[in-house]
Parts: structure tokens; sequence; C-alpha cells
């Protein structure tokens, strides 16, 4: 922590633009409640004020509210507004949203990848195309044989199953 304290001081001029304190302090919020809140529900079941199952509760309702109010803390802390380009014009929120969920080109990748002459490709078929293509541009046939020993001992384990 120290460390970290004097890290924020000897950059801090260099480090104003991206606002770290408040980021800094949201972080150590999260975790600083956490511990501590534990270590006091600990007392308590050692001094004998809650039991285990109590205190279980008690922890998981006190962590449900902390984290509303860090999820609070943390959109200041960590603003969309410091990532908006105000050069750029901005389109409607409409065609942004069209060019989201448009999937024309995950459409166009399937059918280059698993089309071919209008018949879906298995694996298997696949498989012979990549080892033809590597046979077509390979000369040496000692490779050329090995792959063809390979994929038969395959084929042969994908037809046992």
């Amino acid at each position: 922590m120290y460390c970290l304290i004097l890290f924020y001081i000897s950059l801090e001029d260099k480090l104003v633009e991206f606002r770290p304190l408040p980021k800094f302090l949201c972080v150590k919020f999260v975790i600083f409640f956490s511990f501590w809140q534990t270590c006091f529900l600990v007392l308590l079941i050692k001094v004998g004020v809650l039991s285990p199952e109590t205190s279980k509760f008690l922890q998981g309702m006190l962590i449900c509210f902390e984290m509303v109010i860090a999820a609070i803390a943390h959109s200041f802390a960590f603003s969309y507004s410091d990532f908006i380009d105000y050069s750029k014009n901005n389109n409607p929120i409409l065609s942004n949203l069209g060019k989201v969920l448009n999937v024309k080109d995950l459409i166009v990748d399937v059918e280059n990848t698993f089309m071919k002459d209008n018949k879906v490709l298995t694996t298997t078929a696949m498989s012979e195309i990549s080892i033809s293509s590597k046979l077509s541009n390979n000369n040496d046939g000692d490779e050329r044989d090995s792959l063809l020993k390979y994929h038969s001992r395959n084929k042969d384990k994908l037809h046992n199953r």
C-alpha cells in the first residue's frame, strides 16, 4: 500500500487526466470493508453474540448492500464519458444497433467454411480436403505417405466409434 501511494505521488501530474484517486478508493473500499466486516463477524461469533449460521447470513446481506454502493461509486469513478470522442459525428442509436445486430458477415463465413457446391462438409470431408491440399503442394513422397497413413488410421478410429 505504501509503495502504491508513493507511485501515485510521484506520477500525480501525469495521471491527473485518468482520475486515479476515485478508482483507487472504490477498489480499496470493497476490499477494506469486506475484510474488516469478516473480522468483526468472526469476533462476534467468538464472543458468542452470533451463531455461525447467522454470521454467514449477515455477511452475505452486508456484502450485497456494499456492492450496491460500490456499483454506484464505480459508475462515477469509471465513467464512460472519459472515452467519448466528441469530434466524431454521433450516429443515431437505431443505426448503431443495426450495425451491432447485423450477422451477414457470420453467415458469409459459415457458408465459405462449411458449404461447397451446396453440400455441407463433414469433419471427415474437411480433413480429406486439407490432406489433399497438403499432398498437392508437397513433392516429398515420404511425407505424402506418412500423411496418407495418418489419415487412414484416424479414419478407421472415427468409423470404429
